[in-house]
């Protein structure tokens, strides 16, 4: 059934395989075996066959071979070898026996283990798979238990089905091989070395998968030229390319969704192109933006995982405006800001909340508030009362009923919340989940208060949940639990306010 490609195949091992064999895996699996003989001690080395004298006899013990200079583990001859083995998996590339279109990849299982007669250890080599690549086409085949070739759906690294992670064979591949068998052929061109140096696991999946992509496209040597090669490595390695790169483009300018004047500009700018960069460069193009290929730059750099809220974004205001705006909102309220994509998702929720709140997008004042963080806070609250109107009326009458329970104590105090923008504002600012208890205070089913320092109110310092006369947690930025001094504000609180039996808490 598999004749057909089996055709492209030379079976036997060539000397040159076998060299690169010797000359580079089996250096890794030498021994030199010892032993006493007429009381001297006696070594011989699997690796250049030579027996020769040595001080004494070692058993496990790391050196070098005297004669030949390799590196060897010694054994003992009394301790036998019957568990002493080696296997590895290598790959080598050779030319079709059949078109000059095509190159084979073979991969083989290197074995030994024959070191009971440690004088005379053959290697073995067992063929477990062939990939073949030409015209177009990817074929991988590989041998099941009977030895019956099977033709694989698709390529892959054969390694991995060998054994689970941590059993898997060491592997090697003969990349000087690839020279060889890729003369004369359209694979000359492929820049196998190039994108190798981009293979940062080295990985065999990462060639292997490069030589498929080759060989459905041709164009990706163009890609590399222009120095799209880490956009290719993206792609082998299974990364998000974002809709950036239409691989089934007949030029380079189609691939990448660039017109011949950009693609100028990005090989002048001599930037590093990553998907990332190249959809920000699409966008600059789409909005009609007049950013520099440097400011794109930055873009990336601050926003490369969020490149799809950024496409969000710019569908109401140009690239250019945007990227200026978050700069001058970023800078003038860092402390608002964990990063830069803070301030990027923060524009992109308040846009969401002016379109559910019908507001003009096309006003530039009510798209680029002075301070965008206030102003989001603001849109919040009203997406929520808008939802829910009842709720801010509800808990506006809850705060006045337990205004009885405010309390001061060595620069602190303690009140319920106020509004929704005041509770929202809370889990905004401390970075935790009180916005979502808006329903249950306004309803009555729990109580929320705030502690303040006194010498600034303005600022949210601690959230605190109070229930049956229980304080049932205090949460500070991030959720951090209690300082020693709100500790102890929160034990005269409870004594003076929780525990006063005419002041029981209303729930």
């Amino acid at each position: 059934m598999n004749e057909e490609y089996l055709k492209h195949i030379n079976l036997t091992i060539t000397k040159e395989f076998e060299k690169f064999t010797y000359d580079n895996v089996l250096e890794t699996s030498e021994y030199v075996v010892m032993r006493k003989e007429n009381s001297k001690a006696i070594a011989y080395c699997t690796r250049c066959n030579n027996e020769f004298e040595v001080e004494s006899v070692y058993h496990n013990k790391k050196g070098i071979c005297r004669e030949c200079a390799a590196s060897v583990l010694s054994k003992n001859e009394r301790y036998g070898r019957k568990t002493l083995r080696y296997s590895a998996l290598v790959y080598t590339f050779e030319k079709s026996l059949i078109s000059n279109k095509h190159i084979i990849c073979k991969a083989y299982e290197i074995y030994r283990s024959d070191y009971e007669d440690y004088k005379n250890v053959k290697t073995k080599y067992l063929l477990k798979a062939v990939y073949i690549f030409g015209e177009g086409k990817s074929i991988m085949l590989s041998r099941d238990y009977s030895g019956c070739w099977l033709r694989r759906a698709s390529i892959f690294d054969i390694n991995n089905i060998m054994g689970m992670y941590w059993t898997r064979l060491d592997t090697w591949m003969d990349y000087e091989s690839f020279k060889g068998a890729a003369k004369g052929t359209p694979y000359q061109y492929s820049m196998l070395e190039e994108m190798n140096k981009k293979n940062s696991h080295h990985t065999n999946s990462f060639v292997l998968k490069y030589l498929e992509l080759f060989t459905k496209n041709n164009l990706v040597e163009s890609m590399i030229k222009v120095g799209c090669g880490s956009i290719v490595a993206e792609k082998l390695e299974g990364k998000n390319l974002m809709s950036a790169v239409n691989w089934r483009g007949k030029n380079i300018y189609k691939i990448l969704k660039i017109s011949k004047q950009d693609l100028r500009i990005l090989v002048k700018s001599k930037q590093f192109i990553t998907t990332a960069f190249l959809k920000i460069y699409q966008l600059r193009s789409k909005n009609n933006s007049n950013l520099t290929v440097h400011e794109l730059k930055d873009i990336e750099m601050k926003y490369k995982n969020n490149i799809d809220t950024l496409e969000y974004v710019i569908k109401y205001a140009k690239l250019d405006k945007v990227y200026k705006y978050l700069n001058k909102q970023k800078i003038n309220d860092s402390d608002k800001y964990a990063g830069w994509t803070n301030a990027l998702s923060t524009f992109s929720d308040y846009i969401t909340d002016l379109k559910f709140l019908n507001q003009d997008l096309n006003n530039e004042r009510t798209l680029f508030p002075k301070e965008l963080w206030k102003a989001h806070q603001n849109t919040i609250a009203q997406v929520t009362i808008k939802k829910d109107p009842k709720i801010n009326e509800l808990i506006k009458k809850r705060y006045k009923k337990l205004l009885k329970y405010n309390f001061e104590y060595k620069g602190m105090e303690i009140r319920p919340v106020e509004d929704i923008v005041e509770l929202i504002t809370e889990g905004k600012v401390l970075g935790h989940c009180v916005g979502t208890y808006a329903k249950r205070y306004a309803e009555g089913n729990t109580n929320i208060f705030v502690i303040r320092k006194k010498d600034n109110l303005s600022k949210p310092f601690f959230t605190v949940e109070i229930k049956k006369g229980q304080v049932i947690q205090i949460h500070g930025k991030a959720n951090c639990n209690s300082s020693k001094e709100v500790k102890e504000f929160m034990d005269k609180f409870k004594m003076i306010k929780l525990n006063n039996k005419t002041n029981k808490i209303a729930v």
